[in-house]
């Protein structure tokens, strides 16, 4: 190591870090100023919290999912909101964040994401706001409730999770719900929660939405669908049947099913058996 500089990785709590990063695209000035009122009112002030926005009141400058991995990457706060311009907090406010971060820590250390509002596993929805639809949506539910993807009008990402959207999409919609399929990913889960707070925004499916919608789905097909993924030490058959798992976990198995994708000709049929269904 003569010559190189060594550096430790400092990972204490200082008294001067920050609690909060509420991050905002900003499009129309008046809505934010009442937003960040709103919040300030709820106990999100100085000196632990930061108030950070991208400017797209001139033009769309920086689209969702760029500016997104712009607030992740930039942001102090130990706990990052990301958040429409046009939310209020009316009811719940920063003891009350806290106290839902501190049940979450408890129920499942592993979350990585909160929100109002998503889909479930099931093919269901949760949601616990108020919005132009109606009034103290979700008030006699039990929280929180496990989510698969997350509505983006309010979103609470761990730090530590080290969350990013996806690089290769583009455009106002649906990164909700890939932030919460990365997290997932990475191990992290994703969560409903009892905060209610009014969204002032009907939200749109306009034609960028179905644009955006037909990219989330083409990419998760790649990502999911039959391959055999090689590695150094084992093979790795994603999307595929149980008996060709199976196979690859034996060791003479696995030198057949190498055997057979050093030849393009058997490479494919072995990935068209990763895709068959279970």
């Amino acid at each position: 190591f003569f010559g190189t500089s060594v550096i430790a990785a400092d990972v204490r709590v200082n008294e001067h870090s920050i609690a909060f990063s509420i991050c905002t695209l900003v499009s129309n000035w008046q809505q934010y100023d009442s937003m960040i009122e709103s919040f300030l009112k709820g106990g999100f002030g100085s000196p632990d919290c930061e108030f950070l926005y991208l400017d797209n009141s001139c033009g769309n400058r920086f689209e969702a999912y760029r500016g997104i991995n712009i607030f992740l990457s930039v942001a102090r706060g130990s706990t990052i909101i990301l958040c429409h311009q046009d939310v209020e907090l009316i009811q719940d406010d920063r003891v009350r964040l806290e106290s839902v971060i501190h049940e979450m820590n408890t129920i499942d250390p592993s979350w990585g994401l909160l929100g109002n509002a998503g889909g479930l596993l099931d093919g269901s929805i949760a949601l616990r706001l108020s919005d132009p639809h109606g009034e103290d949506y979700g008030r006699d539910a039990t929280y929180p409730i496990r989510a698969v993807t997350l509505d983006e009008n309010f979103m609470v990402v761990r730090k530590e999770a080290n969350l990013a959207v996806s690089g290769d999409l583009h455009g106002y919609h649906m990164y909700g719900a890939d932030l919460a399929l990365v997290a997932e990913r990475l191990g992290y889960t994703t969560y409903i929660v009892d905060f209610h707070l009014r969204h002032h925004g009907r939200g749109s499916r306009d034609e960028e939405f179905f644009r955006i919608r037909k990219s989330l789905v083409d990419k998760l097909s790649s990502l999911v669908g039959g391959r055999v993924l090689v590695t150094t030490c084992t093979l790795l058959p994603v999307g595929g049947s149980q008996l060709l798992n199976r196979l690859a976990m034996s060791k003479t198995g696995e030198r057949f099913l190498r055997g057979l994708m050093k030849l393009r000709r058997w490479s494919a049929i072995v990935c068209r058996c990763a895709s068959r269904s279970r």
